[in-house]
């Protein structure tokens, strides 16, 4: 679980680059399974304009790895 202090976060491609990106690609490295712990649909994918949220951006970054979504968790293929 990536648990940072919130005084880390100064904006949100920071945070992807300096600490989400290098978790997931040490996960992704492991082959690690990933549980998602928030239901995946349009409103925890992508904000009100339409933007991937931090979540998506998680998600579709293991699609793009060779994860799958199974049963709230996130398998490689």
């Amino acid at each position: 679980m990536l648990n940072t202090p919130d005084n880390l976060y100064i904006t949100p491609d920071q945070f992807w680059n300096e600490y989400n990106k290098p978790f997931l690609d040490k996960a992704i490295a492991r082959g690690d399974e990933i549980i998602m712990t928030t239901v995946l649909n349009q409103n925890t994918l992508y904000d009100e304009v339409g933007n991937l949220t931090g979540y998506g951006r998680e998600y579709y970054y293991l699609l793009e790895h060779g994860y799958i979504y199974v049963d709230g968790r996130m398998i490689l293929k």
